[in-house]
């Protein structure tokens, strides 16, 4: 007949735990726990590993952190590209003129832009890192932020050729034969340690001639 030990109980193994024979019979060879602790190289491995792993997470949320910040700045650039863009080719399709002080970095308009019955002037450059407009080349105001530059292109079509001839301004009487401008927009913004640059183009014809 085999003849089986009875399974000691949590309350008898507690109080053996306890008692001073019961604790060093867990933590001698073999037993649950150590009284060693960790060794000075176990310690610095602990240590490596955990440094490393702080720096991964870190190198993560910096990453992270900088593609949002692009991506925003970007996002930036293109709303400023549109409505500039949009804002320039509608003042153009509008005008009724093209002042002759009109130069490739500063555009200058004649119009009903307030659509009042009567023509006033409206003025477009580039400077401080600003695309700027106002009633005169004198009177401009900050517009859209991240500008660099702007460059107006003058064009008239020779229907003898069926071509488009860029004009030069300043050359007598040039203002009077615009057909076509073309809008050239330059923009550089930093997003924290990047530096974006980004162009933009776009066409308008003279409706009011």
């Amino acid at each position: 007949m085999i003849k089986r030990e009875k399974t000691p109980t949590f309350q008898e193994i507690f109080q053996v735990s306890s008692g001073e024979q019961g604790r060093k019979a867990l933590s001698g060879s073999g037993g649950i726990w150590s009284e060693e602790g960790l060794t000075l190289a176990e310690l610095l491995v602990f240590v490596g590993v955990m440094l490393l792993m702080l720096v991964g997470i870190a190198n993560m949320i910096r990453s992270g952190a900088v593609s949002s910040s692009v991506t925003s700045a970007l996002s930036r650039i293109e709303d400023g590209a549109n409505e500039a863009l949009e804002t320039m080719v509608r003042s153009v399709r509008m005008c009724t003129s093209i002042d002759p002080s009109s130069t490739s970095g500063a555009l200058v308009l004649w119009g009903d832009f307030l659509n009042t019955g009567k023509d006033v002037s409206m003025a477009y450059a580039a400077g401080d890192g600003w695309l700027k407009k106002g009633g005169s080349v004198q009177e401009l105001n900050n517009w859209v932020e991240g500008v660099r530059s702007v460059t107006f292109s003058y064009y008239d079509y020779d229907s003898v050729t069926g071509s488009w001839v860029q004009l030069t301004p300043g050359t007598s009487g040039w203002n009077t034969r615009v057909e076509r401008v073309d809008v050239d927009l330059n923009f550089q913004v930093r997003a924290g340690e990047t530096n974006l640059e980004r162009n933009f183009r776009a066409t308008a014809a003279r409706r009011n001639r």
